[in-house]
Order: C-alpha cells, then structure tokens, then sequence
C-alpha cells in the first residue's frame, strides 16, 4: 500500500495551439494519471508531455501556464496559453485538472479524503 498524488487531466482543445484562430480540433481527451506529487509545476510538466502527445509543438506546449483560479475549489487547476498567444482567447482554459491524493493497493486505486473529527465537551 502506498499513497499517491492522482490527476484527472481533461485537454478541453487538444491541438488548439498548433493552429491560429479557431480551426478545428480534436474532441476534450481525458486522462486519470499518478503524477509525482501536488505541486503546480509537476502538474504543469504532465499537462505540457500530455499536449505534445496529442499533436502539439513542444514550444507551443511550453507557453502553457497555470492561470489564476477560476473557481471550483482547491483540487482544481487550469492551465492555459498566455493571455496574448496568436491573438485567440478562448472562453475555456487548455485543460482542467483536478488533484488528490489516493492509495494504491494491490493495483487498485482509492481515493482519499480528509475528515476532520471533532470531539463534543
């Protein structure tokens, strides 16, 4: 048994950076992966591989970035191009990922959620 981070990565417009303006793309892909651990940056550096697995240039996937929270709780992150990247914004973020820890035991995965136990004077 063994704790570990897990992410559920959604590449909302894989191959979106590749091309200018709003061509075409494929449909959202989605990933459940063990990342190495919490951190934005491993985080950031799954999401980067990911998008040049799907088709996109290495140095378009490394303009990608963290963007600031667009709510939906602590668990969530967005990534995203730069605002001013080839003159496109788009109304959704690049991918969706959502973080936590979980146990694998015996090639099984669980996931892990913290309780708070409160005891009555």
């Amino acid at each position: 048994m063994r704790v570990i981070t897990v992410a559920n990565i959604v590449l909302n417009r894989p191959r979106s950076l590749s091309r200018s303006g709003f061509a075409s793309h494929l449909s959202a892909v989605r990933y459940q992966i063990e990342i190495a651990s919490h951190q934005p940056g491993d985080l950031l550096a799954k999401v980067r591989e990911l998008a040049i697995e799907v088709g996109e240039n290495r140095h378009e996937a490394a303009t990608l970035e963290i963007s600031p929270r667009e709510g939906g709780g602590p668990s969530l992150v967005y990534i995203r191009e730069p605002q001013s990247y080839g003159g496109t914004h788009y109304g959704v973020s690049y991918a969706t990922c959502e973080v936590f820890p979980a146990l694998e035991i015996d090639g099984r995965y669980f996931r892990v959620q913290e309780v708070e136990l409160t005891r009555e004077p």
